[in-house]
């Protein structure tokens, strides 16, 4: 962008140098565009050659301020050289090259901020494709202190050219007053006037719409990535490529975005060490950190036959490795039927059903046990073993709630209820089934019942019970 300003600033400065400088406006336009040339051109190619080092490859908070001070001094650099060797070469003073000079710096300030301002742009533009973060580490500079900062530079170098136009002029009218006539020289005041007022003009609308189109590449980006964070989308974050209001605005995006990051993180980690229903009653219910509730639960205790024996003849790793595989075909059953998996107990698996109270708990933990112990073959026939599992089903009034202390609590099912369904699946061993539920689970399946060929195995005393507890189960395939 900035390098289409170097042939306006080349044909602006030769008609401003013959405008504001006798000496120069004594070459001829010929020779005054020759003289240009022999400055302007050298230095535009050493901008070609020395951009790539001096801003290309720094770091991307330094590239704005490298660029700026790069094309200022460069153009700085075109009007000195050329007062220089006009001093030299032609015996000019001072004086006229400084003119040059002074619109020079005029348009490589305008150039300058613009320059800037595209790099901007190109640099939210790459980072917008990317999904990339950017962020520049630099102090807060405001907006409005730019503005005012701008305006007064401006101020100053467009002050100082409208003042060298009236020296001259000055100096004109006194020779060409009298010969040309009062017409003629209110006509070239104009003229020159309008020009300089013309050039300024559209410098300074161009440097408004370009900081324009910046403003608009801002909006949409932090407008795109918010509407995106609130439809759950946090794979964008808003490039900060400025130390402004922008810049701030965009750094306080992202570090919500990255908040939202690290709470869906926890939230999905916590959500595989908890049940997920659990999880988001423990995030939602305020109350749910100190209330421990009685709840009437359905639970349903598993095991592996014979795994400890298992366990002594299997290699470590490979044995964790099967056992994770087993326990990822049990819990999905589970929590097809509307059941929680409390926790793992070595090989063990503890869930309960009804935790809000459902009507239907007792067919949904019985059903899941009929799955659960289905599963099976399909389980041994992928990891080529021969396992068996016991599944034991008892309804009960249960504590369900935190438990333990401030510095390590967990959400579980309490309660002699819990026990029971344990002995109940140990019994299996004896009954010779693969499925027992207790009487009152019985009692409570309806139409169930019919549905399935349960054997009533009578009343057994179970281990640490006083009282008998009668039984039906099922030799599943």
């Amino acid at each position: 962008m900035i390098l289409f300003y170097y042939p306006i600033a080349y044909v602006l400065l030769v008609i401003y140098g013959a405008e504001v400088c006798p000496y120069l406006e004594s070459l001829g336009t010929e020779k005054l565009a020759l003289n240009m040339a022999l400055f302007l051109l050298p230095v535009f190619a050493l901008r070609l050659l020395i951009m790539r080092h001096i801003v290309d490859n720094v770091s991307l908070e330094r590239k704005s301020s490298r660029q700026f001070r790069l094309d200022l001094l460069l153009f700085f650099l075109i009007g000195f050289l050329n007062t220089i060797a006009n001093m030299i070469f032609l015996k000019f003073p001072v004086g006229s090259g400084l003119k040059i000079t002074l619109g020079y710096l005029t348009v490589g300030f305008f150039a300058s901020i613009d320059g800037v301002l595209y790099l901007e742009r190109r640099i939210l533009r790459n980072y917008q494709k990317e999904g990339q973060r950017c962020f520049v580490e630099r102090g807060f500079f405001s907006m409005p202190k730019k503005f005012a900062i701008i305006t007064i530079i401006a101020t100053i170098f467009i002050a100082g050219i409208i003042f060298l136009l009236i020296v001259k002029d000055f100096q004109w009218l006194q020779r060409n007053m009298a010969e040309r006539g009062l017409n003629y020289v209110r006509i070239s005041i104009l003229k020159e006037f309008s020009f300089v007022l013309g050039v300024i003009s559209l410098l300074g609308i161009r440097l408004i719409y370009s900081y324009a189109k910046n403003l608009r590449m801002h909006f949409e980006k932090q407008t795109s990535v918010l509407e995106m964070v609130s439809g759950g989308d946090l794979d964008q974050y808003v490039p900060v490529v400025s130390s402004d209001e922008f810049g701030k605005i965009a750094g306080h995006t992202n570090g919500m975005i990255d908040a939202l990051r690290e709470k869906r993180r926890i939230s999905e980690v916590f959500g595989k060490i908890i049940n997920p229903a659990i999880a988001r009653r423990l995030i939602t219910d305020e109350e749910s950190e100190v209330v421990s509730s009685r709840r009437e639960l359905v639970v349903l205790f598993s095991d592996i036959r014979n795994f400890t024996t298992f366990s002594e003849q299997s290699d470590p790793e490979d044995l964790v490795q099967k056992l994770n595989r087993y326990f990822s075909g049990m819990v999905p059953v589970v929590h097809k039927h509307g059941g929680i998996v409390d926790k793992f107990i070595g090989d063990g698996m503890l869930a309960f059903f009804g935790l809000n109270g459902e009507m239907e708990a007792p067919r949904a933990a019985v059903r899941a046990g009929l799955e659960m112990v289905g599963t099976v073959p399909e389980l041994n026939n992928e990891l080529k073993l021969q396992w068996q599992i016991g599944v034991g089903v008892h309804i009960g009034e249960t504590v369900a709630g935190l438990i333990g202390s401030p510095e390590r609590m967990e959400y579980t099912v309490i309660g002699d209820p819990v026990n029971t369904a344990s002995r109940i699946e140990s019994l299996n061993k004896e009954t010779g089934t693969n499925l027992l539920i207790s009487e009152a689970v019985y009692s409570r399946l309806g139409e169930d019942r019919a549905e399935t060929a349960w054997t009533d195995f009578g009343k057994h005393i179970l281990k640490g019970k006083s009282i008998r507890i009668r039984v039906y189960g099922i030799n599943a395939p």
